[in-house]
């Protein structure tokens, strides 16, 4: 009897963790997630379709859970800590460029070698 006492919290915080609130399970070909800083928020890069093509998107879901939210023409990269900056390959180039999350403010640093993700 004294073993069930003892085992009856851990029961509790496991049904606790099980009720899936919260939860998100990402499709495949989805990557690189990235934590906003306020941790409110993960962005990730998606493989959205445009016509037959696959483009590669930025997509953002809630740390809550819930529907992601895909966001077209935003530079897909690293951002920087603060989420101001994004570094990112421009379309088809073999360039590193920066700059404002939403695509504004661009700056192209320079040549690149190799893969760069």
């Amino acid at each position: 009897m004294r073993r069930a006492g003892l085992l009856a919290p851990f029961a509790v915080l496991l049904l606790a963790g099980s009720s899936g609130a919260g939860s998100y399970v990402p499709p495949p070909g989805d990557c690189c997630p990235q934590w906003s800083p306020n941790g409110t928020q993960i962005v990730f890069t998606t493989n959205g379709t445009t016509g037959i093509e696959r483009t590669p998107t930025v997509g953002a879901v809630s740390t809550a859970g819930g529907p992601e939210q895909d966001f077209p023409g935003i530079p897909v990269g690293a951002r920087s800590p603060d989420w101001t900056y994004v570094a990112y390959r421009p379309q088809g180039g073999d360039s590193l460029a920066v700059a404002r999350v939403d695509g504004s403010d661009e700056h192209v640093l320079g040549q690149t070698t190799g893969d760069f993700a």
